[in-house]
């Protein structure tokens, strides 16, 4: 009987490779203040109000606005990373609903975000308006809804 012993002799290599991270600052999105159309007049007629990102309201059609009240654009701080771009999505429209389950569209909506990166501070405000659409006769009640704004690095 023969025996036969083999020995082999493993190679062992080490070999190194580069870590890297970088740590960005989150992207923050604050609303400072609601869009706000104020009082609102209805007729028999389909009408418009539009509350504009810069800060102008009108109405069209069988709408009619208090010129004393207050309206307002809904306003946004975003807090990011020192000049970094992103983009503002908005939504197509959006249903508001009183107490009684009636309900308002608004749309076209629009953003003062011309710009679309941050500054080096990292925190750029901007504003947003919309189209509120009036059925004819549309019921009185005070109507809401929530406005969802996503924003994210381009």
């Amino acid at each position: 009987m023969f025996l036969f012993c083999i020995t082999s002799q493993v190679l062992a290599v080490t070999v190194t490779a580069p870590v890297h991270v970088e740590i960005v600052r989150f992207l923050t999105l604050l609303n400072t203040s609601g869009l706000e159309f104020g009082k609102v007049s209805a007729s028999g007629a389909a009408g418009t109000v539009v509350v504009t990102q810069d800060g102008n309201r009108y109405a069209t059609g069988g709408a009619a606005v208090d010129p004393s009240d207050r309206f307002t654009p809904a306003s946004f701080i975003i807090q990011g990373r020192p000049n970094e771009s992103f983009t503002v999505q908005l939504p197509d429209n959006l249903e508001l609903f009183d107490q009684n389950g009636n309900k308002i569209v608004i749309e076209n909506f629009q953003s003062s975000a011309e710009h679309t990166s941050l500054g080096p501070s990292g925190d750029m405000e901007f504003t947003v308006g919309g189209k509120l659409n009036l059925d004819p006769n549309q019921p009185s009640g005070s109507y809401s809804g929530t406005l969802v704004i996503n924003v994210h690095y381009s």
